[in-house]
């Protein structure tokens, strides 16, 4: 399922590199991950807030999947 999860960022990310900054996608990037570290961990509480800083960086749709399963 993480394999997944993952994939579909990477889909959709080329996409979103045209409606951000290449630097906030880049910085989402980064955010993102560290959201998944937390979640492999099954710290939900300290993955979301990374989710939706990711997501206000870089709206990518993938990243709403990943706040729901947060909650």
């Amino acid at each position: 399922m993480r394999f997944f999860i993952g994939l579909l960022f990477l889909v959709a990310l080329p996409a979103s590199a045209t409606a951000a900054p290449p630097n906030a996608a880049n910085q989402a990037a980064d955010v993102y991950a560290l959201g998944v570290a937390y979640f492999k961990d099954a710290k939900y509480a300290q993955a979301l807030p990374q989710f939706e800083r990711a997501y206000k960086l870089d709206p990518v749709p993938v990243l709403l999947y990943n706040i729901a399963r947060c909650h």
